[in-house]
């Protein structure tokens, strides 16, 4: 015989919001109903869990009205939350796009300063940052002042270098 009581509270741990109860409280459940010689689809053809046919007409129109309005919820929390998106990649485009007005002014400025002699900066930048993150940076701006293909961006790397260690080597 089946103990309905009991069965009912394991059939509450099937709402828990951890896998792992949900999945030992269905395991649990199908092996109380085995034992009574039961099958999870005898539950909902039982006699006694079922009430008279208005109740049952009642029942399912109130869930079809919660189903109806849990759909209607996750629609506008979908919809606002692809809004708040738009506006953050939004926000995100107006901050690129600031970057790189502020990168293009500071090459404007970088293009506008005495030119410094980059080799000798460059070279002393490389040994400055022999070790660490920027090593392989270092050599890559030395190799380029090397072959005089420096961009606007690497000549301010020398520069601020340059400002850092008080070393000014005029071209």
């Amino acid at each position: 015989m089946l103990d309905r009581e009991k069965a009912a509270k394991v059939a509450m741990l099937l709402t828990s919001n951890q896998p792992g109860e949900v999945v030992a409280a269905a395991g649990r459940l199908v092996a109380m109903l085995k034992s009574a010689g039961l099958t999870p689809a005898d539950l909902l053809g039982d006699a006694d869990t079922s009430s008279s046919g208005t109740d049952t007409k009642t029942d399912t129109t109130d869930d079809t009205f919660a189903l109806r309005k849990a759909h209607a919820q996750i629609k506008y929390l979908t919809e606002a939350l692809q809004r708040e998106r738009a506006d953050y990649e939004k926000i995100l485009k107006q901050r690129d796009d600031a970057l790189e007005k502020l990168d293009q002014a500071e090459d404007e400025i970088e293009s506008m300063l005495p030119p410094l002699n980059w080799l000798l900066l460059a070279e002393e930048f490389r040994r400055k940052n022999q070790r660490g993150a920027n090593a392989n940076y270092a050599k890559t701006v030395e190799y380029l002042a090397s072959i005089g293909k420096l961009t606007l961006k690497h000549k301010r790397t020398l520069r601020q270098f340059s400002e850092r260690t008080g070393k000014r080597k005029a071209a």
